[in-house]
């Protein structure tokens, strides 16, 4: 009788702690894969998001050079000559995952002048790929890749930008 008092009074078997630990195990294995997952979900949101802003600002500042801008060379990358910006003769291109401008003093390429359209800072890791602009039937076409080398990330962009003004082209 004092032996099923004490059995009585007695906590958890070894049998019952086992099962208990491998349900807390697998519980927290499976929290562990399901908030992995939600900060890889979370970080690519917040990537993507980043590109698609600085996409927007590339877009504006694109728009904003070729709107009122006449087209001196229309085959291939077109010379352009922007209104806006004190009737420059320049072009756009990507040199080293950066756009600039290149902005034709002469007629000599030796004479050319660059400037970054943007601050280094503005990219925040994305480098510009694949960027191209070209002018046909009144519009400027840009497409270009933001891409994240530390990531993987590339996502491609493209823009239409008509002339306000009337274009003229000379050949």
């Amino acid at each position: 009788m004092a032996h099923e008092k004490s059995r009585r009074r007695g906590g958890f078997t070894l049998t019952e702690l086992l099962v208990a630990l491998l349900i807390f195990s697998l519980i927290s294995a499976a929290s562990a894969v399901i908030i992995s997952a939600a900060l890889r979900i979370s970080a690519s949101s917040a990537r993507s998001s980043e590109a698609d802003l600085l996409a927007d600002t590339i877009n504006v500042t694109l728009r904003d050079i070729l709107t009122d801008s006449s087209v001196e060379k229309p085959g291939g990358d077109p010379v352009f000559v922007s209104q806006k910006y004190s009737g420059f003769k320049m072009s756009l291109r990507c040199a080293g995952g950066r756009l600039e401008a290149v902005f034709f003093v002469t007629d000599s390429p030796q004479d050319d002048e660059t400037a970054p359209l943007f601050s280094e800072a503005s990219y925040g890791g994305f480098e510009v790929a694949e960027f191209s602009l070209e002018y046909a039937d009144g519009f400027f076409n840009a497409s270009y890749t933001l891409a994240d080398p530390e990531t993987g990330f590339s996502r491609q962009y493209e823009l239409s930008v008509a002339g306000e003004c009337p274009f003229r082209t000379h050949y």
